[in-house]
């Protein structure tokens, strides 16, 4: 009877064990973005000294260091340089983007964004190395309570064309979490005009904070017009749940 009973007992705290790590906010993945291949990864965490120094002899498309030899890197080394650039600070993570400048640049060649997770720790949660006439946005940190917040960033390709890829982050006391923001296009094109020539301009989308929610806009063009005119603008209201994006309205007001 006793050995049953033990036997019942270690199921039922077994099966609490479960639940308890079911219920559990295991949203925090710490995961790198960016529009680099090198950025798909869930890297570990460096010393700040990675990012300013080490971080400069990556693989950039042999701009920097076509050769890896120990030499080349140190010739390569005196040529660049790293800006370390505050953006704010998340529930006692402090965030940081990195600049890498070749010595004379004007613009970076490469931009990270990091994370200090501990007292020489620093965790990189964004890496591109945007094309030679494109460009990187700095880091937008909105703020929706003392503890939530939501880091967006913008890839330009530059060029006639302007392809653009967003990058989005959301910290609270777990950690740092990577959205995908497909699902905010979706919602922009789905409520756009549908008639011939109109275009949502996502490289001039902007976002900020209404009350609790997030806010996306973006203006619309209609490109069967030269030059194209702006005739209205798509709103999306969204917030995140479990470390995803959710939609919660959207709407299209044609300029009046």
């Amino acid at each position: 009877m006793k050995a049953n009973t033990a036997k019942i007992l270690t199921v039922i705290w077994r099966l609490g064990l479960i639940v308890i790590a079911l219920s559990l906010p295991a949203w925090a993945d710490w995961k790198r973005a960016g529009g680099s291949a090198a950025a798909a990864n869930e890297p570990p965490p460096h010393p700040l000294s990675y990012f300013t120094k080490d971080a400069l002899l990556r693989e950039y498309d042999g701009r920097v260091c076509e050769s890896c030899t120990k030499e080349a890197k140190a010739e390569a080394l005196k040529d660049t340089r790293a800006e370390v650039v505050p953006i704010g600070e998340v529930s006692g993570y402090l965030i940081f983007d990195v600049d890498y400048y070749q010595r004379n640049g004007e613009a970076p060649f490469a931009r990270s964004t990091i994370v200090k997770t501990g007292s020489d720790e620093y965790r990189e949660i964004f890496y591109t190395q945007p094309s030679p006439d494109g460009f990187v946005s700095r880091s937008v940190l909105l703020m929706i309570s003392d503890q939530r917040h939501f880091l967006w960033k913008r890839e330009d390709g530059g060029g006639n064309k302007h392809p653009t890829e967003d990058f989005a982050f959301w910290f609270d006391t777990q950690g740092c979490t990577s959205l995908e923001m497909e699902v905010l296009w979706k919602a922009a094109w789905d409520v756009s005009p549908k008639q011939d020539g109109a275009q949502v301009m996502i490289w001039n989308a902007t976002t900020s904070v209404k009350g609790t929610a997030l806010v996306l806009q973006a203006p619309v063009w209609d490109y069967s017009q030269h030059p194209p005119p702006e005739i209205g603008t798509v709103t999306v209201e969204f917030k995140t749940d479990g470390g995803r994006i959710v939609v919660t309205a959207k709407k299209y007001v044609p300029k009046k």
